[in-house]
């Protein structure tokens, strides 16, 4: 059961700071365990649920998203195009968004009853390293993440009528958040979109004006974080996207393909075409912004571009501690100590400690997202593979049951009717 749940190798418990590494450089005096001690003041995590890319990104998105279009115009928002992993259900992609792992079809089964989530998650991280967290929308979370918010409240996804109070609640609460200061990390699952989409698919009349209240949503919010002091993001994706009849759970284009979209609060990012990644890439990049230890199960692949808070050097280490973090996970460390990419960083922190101008570490970045990119997709295709071929046999093994029974039940009826026929009396003439 525990590989139909996609679980290949997983370590258990939860990352430590100090179990980071130290930065790969031969004088250990100008080494520091963690150089990117930098930290968001306020993230805010906006889960549309069945936000589809094409929602964001078709000729009518400036209608739709006006004011999210226009942060992406003036650099202050960098936009990603996403891949859920299937099964695209909620319960596997709240634990893939956390975790950077990938959850198995079995959650799907668990989709309706889901308990207290226990592998290493950046929800747990951020509570157990101090931060305050909040939620409100979507009740799974509460029941994955117990006693894990300083304030929540849950919304039901099972009345599908309901798109309008259901996300009413949500901004709600948000307006009141607002308004206090004592939060770092705030997570908010919309479920009125999804549920639109299950009542009238995506071309519906109702799906515009939601996508609207949307990017009010965003905007207010946005321009609330504008007048704090410090840094603070805002990211929105969707869970999993939604098929042609309103649907999801399969693996089509549009049920897999989702927006994920970063702003800052103040600063802008670099311009650049939407690059395309997997959606479990959100896990360490968060991490990294709320200073982190990044989860142990960890697939996903620090998007470097949304780290414009980052010095050059922390963000080298951030891409270092993400390679270590696989590495570890892959079970090989002398490979790690002996890769190229380790030994650029090295040779690039011997000019840099040498007081040279060395800024551009795009090499570097480049070399370590291919060495992290080629293990991430090995293992996510692994447990892919793996977790259908025990669904294949799971469905297999229901069959021959199923078989066994039908043929018990025929040869009992039969075996009835021979009985029956034997009991009635023969008639003498």
């Amino acid at each position: 059961m525990a590989g139909m749940q996609g679980k290949e190798s997983n370590i258990e418990g939860f990352a430590v700071k100090k179990d980071l590494p130290t930065e790969p450089i031969t004088n250990s005096k100008d080494s520091t365990e963690i150089p990117y001690a930098f930290s968001l003041n306020n993230l805010v995590l906006i889960v549309i649920d069945a936000l589809r890319t094409d929602f964001v990104t078709n000729n009518k998105s400036e209608t739709n998203f006006p004011y999210l279009n226009k942060m992406l115009d003036e650099k202050k928002a960098i936009s990603f195009n996403a891949k859920a992993h299937h099964p695209t259900v909620t319960l596997p992609r709240i634990k893939a968004i956390t975790s950077g792992g990938i959850p198995g079809f079995m959650d799907v089964v668990f989709n309706f009853h889901s308990s207290e989530f226990e592998e290493d998650n950046i929800v747990t991280q951020s509570v157990l390293n101090g931060k305050n967290v909040l939620f409100y929308g979507d009740g799974t979370w509460l029941r994955l993440f117990p006693h894990h918010f300083k304030r929540s409240e849950g919304t039901t996804s099972f009345f599908v009528s309901d798109y309008t109070e259901v996300d009413n609640n949500v901004t709600t609460n948000l307006n009141n958040e607002l308004k206090r200061l004592d939060w770092d990390f705030l997570i908010l699952h919309y479920l009125g979109l999804d549920h639109i989409g299950h009542k009238e698919g995506p071309f519906s009349a109702l799906v515009p004006p939601k996508l609207r209240e949307m990017d009010e949503v965003i905007e207010r919010l946005h321009r609330e974080l504008e007048h704090r002091d410090g840094s603070s993001m805002i990211v929105i994706c969707g869970d999993h996207g939604m098929s042609d009849n309103g649907n999801h759970g399969g693996a089509s284009k549009e049920e897999t393909s989702i927006p994920l979209i970063f702003i800052h609060n103040h600063k802008r990012f670099v311009n650049r075409s939407v690059v395309n990644v997997n959606q479990i890439s959100i896990t360490p990049t968060l991490s990294v912004l709320l200073n982190l230890p990044l989860p142990k199960n960890n697939l996903g692949v620090i998007l470097s571009d949304v780290l414009i808070d980052l010095k050059p050097r922390e963000k080298l280490y951030a891409m270092f501690a993400n390679f270590y973090q696989m590495s570890k996970l892959k079970g090989d460390i002398e490979e790690f100590t002996q890769h190229g990419a380790v030994k650029m960083h090295q040779k690039w922190l011997e000019t840099f400690n040498s007081n040279q101008s060395y800024d551009d570490i795009s090499k570097q970045i480049e070399m370590y997202q291919r060495a992290i990119n080629e293990f991430s997709e090995e293992s996510s295709q692994n447990l892919i593979d793996q977790d259908l071929r025990l669904v294949l046999l799971g469905v297999f093994v229901v069959w021959m049951v199923a078989r066994e029974q039908l043929l018990f039940i025929n040869y009992t009826v039969e075996r009835h009717r021979v009985d029956i026929f034997n009991a009635v009396p023969t008639l003498k003439v």
